[in-house]
């Protein structure tokens, strides 16, 4: 069975293990046990970079031989039973409360630096022999890191309006975010989240360009991105900046289009798209990162889509 939605309650609940029952029984703090809750930093899914905005409102809580899956919320969309090998580095997760229940999900994780990371395969694939996923199709369906705590230089809340990093104040009036308007190629779509952020998806889940406003730390212009972007993790998921095959100036803005990695990657293998415009004086953030983007047809569709958004006047 493939998986054909980004962050549908499968595909959260995956992986994502948040707090509930489980919590009150205590968040275990030891870097050498899984007991307790742990924070998502970062999400890949069909080599798809989940939105950081997304992912910081995911958690997880093992407690024993259970956990159980939310999303920011505070009933759970999802249980199993899990079965752990230390020595092999395995994890069997047989589902007891959600749309899988009674299906079992394998897969791999490890510790790191305190971190945990988990790699999970595609319902009835075999088990990940490595922490990375694939396309659908591939076997291997998600790829999460987490933390015991929350991710202190992550992205801001972007429902509440922050000054920007800049000595002009903002002018006019910020547009209504769900009233954006997108021209899509054949085979994208385009849903408005109750978390202020758009999802653009090729095929349902991939590649997925979000949309949303930014609160802080506005770029001068491309080089300028370009340097945010290589010096720090701009975005708050981790990936960094390796190169630049395309960037350039708007008249209302900025965009970029590289290779991203992690700092611990050896290869950047993602090429990210990122697009920085100005509605109503505030900045307007397009980003995508993908695997997919090999297909130079469809990283062009999604510059195009980013250059091409408009609000209604």
């Amino acid at each position: 069975m493939r998986v054909m939605g980004l962050l549908t309650p499968l595909t959260v609940g995956f992986l994502l293990l948040g707090p509930g029952s489980a919590q009150e029984k205590g968040d275990g703090k030891s870097s050498d046990k899984l007991d307790g809750k742990w924070y998502v930093v970062r999400q890949e899914q069909f080599g798809n970079m989940v939105p950081a905005a997304v992912a910081k409102r995911l958690t997880a809580v093992i407690d024993g031989n259970k956990m159980e899956w939310y999303i920011g919320n505070p009933a759970p969309n999802m249980a199993a039973t899990i079965t752990l090998d230390p020595d092999k580095k395995t994890i069997d997760a047989k589902v007891t409360r959600g749309s899988l229940n009674g299906r079992t999900m394998v897969g791999i994780y490890k510790v790191e630096d305190g971190m945990l990371h988990v790699c999970w395969a595609e319902i009835d694939g075999k088990r990940p022999e490595k922490f990375a996923t694939t396309k659908p199709g591939g076997g291997v369906f998600e790829y999460t890191i987490y933390s015991r705590e929350p991710a202190k230089d992550g992205p801001p809340d972007p429902t509440k309006k922050g000054p920007p990093d800049r000595k002009d104040p903002p002018t006019g009036k910020r547009p209504k975010l769900a009233d954006l308007k997108l021209t899509l190629p054949k085979g994208w779509e385009a849903k408005y989240s109750d978390t202020a952020v758009w999802q653009i998806t090729n095929g349902g889940f991939a590649p997925s360009i979000s949309a949303l406003w930014m609160v802080r730390n506005y770029p001068k212009d491309a080089d300028d991105l370009v340097k945010k972007m290589q010096d720090s993790d701009y975005f708050g998921n981790g990936l960094y900046l390796a190169s630049v095959s395309e960037k350039g100036n708007l008249p209302d803005g900025m965009f970029v289009v590289g290779k991203f990695k992690l700092k611990t990657d050896k290869e950047a293998k993602q090429t990210g798209v990122v697009v920085i415009r100005e509605f109503g004086g505030e900045k307007l953030r397009f980003d995508s990162f993908s695997t997919f983007y090999d297909d130079a047809k469809l990283l062009r569709e999604a510059l195009d889509i980013c250059k091409s958004a408009t609000f209604p006047k």
